[in-house]
């Protein structure tokens, strides 16, 4: 194996990765090689893990280089051992972070009264969309993408891979979600949700946005009903939120809400509303219990 075939030769071994990969693992290569006198494969590890230690700035990025120098190093049967070793003392390192940069957030988030009072005065002020919104973010702890929604009042317009709000006759609503971040996963989700003041909010909503005869108003949309692109969406929801708060910010007061594991039956209905493992939900949001604690219940 000649020292310049090195990435080439394991790149032509791995078909399956996406045209995005490979242009980031060719990216990391470039700069594992670029200071090591040898190839990955014949360079010792303990110059490569070096090497990754001071050419990195955080702890991912150094982790990043380890993994693909691990990876091909691997495709060429040469010892991985030393590299695995400082792999998991970085990954223990990027917890840690996780764990200082997720108590931080936590204390500086408002609490769940906050939110319902911001809501609340959505619904007095007649934001019509925007306590919509922020109803839907609360109640089903959603994404942004769970929110670009069409608003219908008849089943049978819920056609093909979008998400509705279906006000149904009696007035209970339906929250029907096909398009959301982990619907290959999970499938489709269908909540059921029965509130006079939301009904009212959403008739009015309709009412302002030019009535039924549109065959459904898109709740993220501008003028004529216009549903707006992807890119927009975050900002248009953040523009309705409690001082422009992300989704993600949203969702962490609600799960750092529960602060003990008799609150784990909460957490599991954030869980299901969201489409996320319950692992992940603990791991990646600041509660006050161990998440092998609360995982495993």
């Amino acid at each position: 194996m000649e020292t310049e075939n090195e990435f080439t030769d394991y790149i032509n071994a791995n078909k399956h990765l996406s045209r995005k990969t490979m242009v980031t693992y060719q990216h990391t290569y470039k700069r594992l090689r670029d200071g090591l006198s040898k190839s990955l494969v014949k360079s010792n590890q303990k110059d490569i893990v070096k090497h990754t230690e001071a050419i990195s700035k955080t702890p991912n990025t150094e982790a990043q280089l380890i993994n693909v120098a691990t990876m091909i190093r691997r495709h060429y049967d040469a010892p991985t051992g030393y590299l695995e070793r400082a792999r998991d003392r970085v990954k223990i390192r990027i917890d840690d972070r996780k764990a200082v940069v997720n108590a931080k957030k936590t204390d500086d988030l408002p609490s769940i009264v906050d939110l319902k009072k911001h809501t609340a005065k959505l619904y007095t002020d007649g934001d019509w969309r925007g306590f919509i919104i922020n109803h839907l973010l609360f109640t089903f702890s959603t994404r942004n993408k769970d929110l670009d929604l069409k608003i219908i009042d008849d089943k049978k317009k819920a056609v093909g891979e979008y998400n509705y709000l279906l006000l149904r006759p009696a007035g209970t609503l339906s929250y029907i979600r096909r398009d959301y971040k982990t619907a290959k996963q999970y499938g489709e989700k269908v909540n059921e949700h029965k509130s006079v003041k939301v009904k009212r909010a959403v008739d009015a909503f309709v009412k302002q946005q030019g009535g039924w005869d549109q065959g459904g108003i898109w709740l993220l949309s501008t003028g004529d009903n216009q549903r707006i692109g992807p890119d927009s969406i975050q900002k248009f929801i953040r523009a309705k939120t409690y001082n422009g708060m992300s989704e993600s910010d949203y969702n962490r007061v609600r799960v750092s809400a529960v602060d003990s594991v008799a609150g784990m039956s909460a957490l599991k209905r954030i869980s299901a509303n969201r489409g996320t493992e319950l692992s992940t939900l603990l791991q990646s949001y600041h509660t006050s219990f161990p998440v092998s604690e609360g995982a495993s219940k």
